[in-house]
């Protein structure tokens, strides 16, 4: 046996499979679950995109894993109607939960403010001294 560099794609498609096959034999129930995306970008009157986020549907929760918004348009609402349409998407699908992660130079404050709590926390990352955040947030029906 040996360990050698792979192909990125490749090797991640394998380990894919290999995740599923094992999700069907122990999970059965999950097994018919799959990954879905979905986004939303915010629009300005000229139609620049001003704002948007990138999610996935895993099981019972959404999954933020991307939402940005323009520098001349922070602090004007635009991330919170986003989150609040992520949300929205949330409860239409049947999720228990949305979860993202955050960096501690980033926006933890702002996902705390909107019902977000944090449910872990890796420290020294990205960098001495920062941090990243995991958040959480249940949603009631």
């Amino acid at each position: 046996m040996e360990i050698k560099q792979a192909d990125y794609d490749e090797i991640k498609n394998w380990v894919d499979h290999q995740l599923q096959l094992n999700t069907e034999e122990k999970r059965p129930a999950f097994a018919d679950r799959k990954i879905r995306p979905i986004s939303f970008a915010m629009y300005d009157d000229q139609g620049n995109v001003i704002g948007g986020a990138a999610a996935e549907f895993h099981w019972n929760a959404l999954h933020v894993s991307l939402l940005g918004v323009s520098k001349e348009f922070r602090i004007k609402g635009v991330g919170s109607m986003l989150i609040n349409r992520i949300e929205q998407e949330a409860r239409a699908n049947q999720c228990d939960m949305v979860l993202l992660e955050t960096m501690s130079y980033q926006a933890p404050l702002f996902y705390q403010k909107l019902g977000f709590q944090i449910i872990g926390r890796i420290g020294d990352y990205p960098a001495k001294g920062e941090c990243q955040y995991i958040l959480q947030k249940m949603l009631n029906y």
